[in-house]
């Protein structure tokens, strides 16, 4: 009595099991055509195990065709983590004008210019002029204490700059070709100058920044040295004018 339960309950279960199976949402009767489907009709499963580690292993996507069953799954880029502890280098900069730039090309601009030698004149009276702009006829000290406006000076290489046209550029600053500039800013702008008290009624002084244009060498498009045009900060000045 009990094999003759024991059997029909092994046949119920085969039965039951064979009708689940029959009825998977995900398998294609062998007795069918091909199901159609509307263009794009594919089910994806991804599956992403990002590791912080740099041998993570690749991710895959493994996809799943209706028509076709399972696809082999198609590898995905290994992105590269970025280290939460990494900060960019902080540039010295007086305006736009930068030191110190992350990245800066500066063995392609060394390759460039020492095989054209279109620079070569141009760097060397540039270095002499800058020279003697620096050698300098006055005591800065005692000079300062007669200044309307508050000034801060500063002497600086840059590799970048952002031109006349509000764009960014690299300028050639490397051992050999150096384009130095002599900076003047003022430490307020838009301040009172110093005895504004002392002007007449009605008057009022403001310290305003006053700029020059130069022409630099820059590297340009195609990887060929250039000229571009640049307003460099040059002097601060006290403007008078009626109230």
């Amino acid at each position: 009595m009990r094999s003759f339960t024991s059997l029909i309950t092994s046949f119920i279960f085969i039965m039951c099991h064979t009708r689940l199976s029959a009825n998977h949402p995900f398998q294609v009767p062998k007795n069918r055509g091909a199901i159609p489907l509307i263009e794009d009709d594919t089910i994806f499963f991804r599956t992403m195990n990002w590791t912080p580690t740099n041998n993570r292993p690749k991710s895959s996507v493994p996809t799943f065709d209706m028509n076709k069953g399972f696809v082999q799954p198609a590898p995905l880029p290994d992105y590269p983590e970025r280290s939460r502890h990494h900060r960019a280098r902080k540039r010295k900069c007086v305006q736009n004008f930068c030191e110190e730039v992350d990245d800066y090309p500066e063995t392609l601009i060394r390759n460039i210019v020492s095989r054209t030698h279109a620079l070569d004149a141009y760097f060397r009276e540039a270095e002499i002029a800058f020279e003697l702009n620096n050698r300098g006829a006055f005591d800065e000290e005692d000079d300062s204490k007669d200044l309307m406006c508050n000034v801060v000076s500063a002497t600086l290489y840059p590799q970048t700059a952002v031109n006349t046209k509000e764009e960014e550029k690299i300028l050639v600053n490397i051992d050999g070709f150096k384009q130095g500039l002599n900076f003047e800013t003022c430490a307020n702008d838009d301040s009172p100058c110093r005895f504004s008290e002392t002007l007449p009624l009605g008057y009022k002084s403001t310290c305003k920044q006053k700029y020059v244009k130069r022409n630099l060498a820059i590297l340009g498009e195609n990887n060929k040295t250039s000229w571009d045009t640049f307003n460099v900060p040059s002097c601060c000045v006290c403007v008078i004018k009626r109230e």
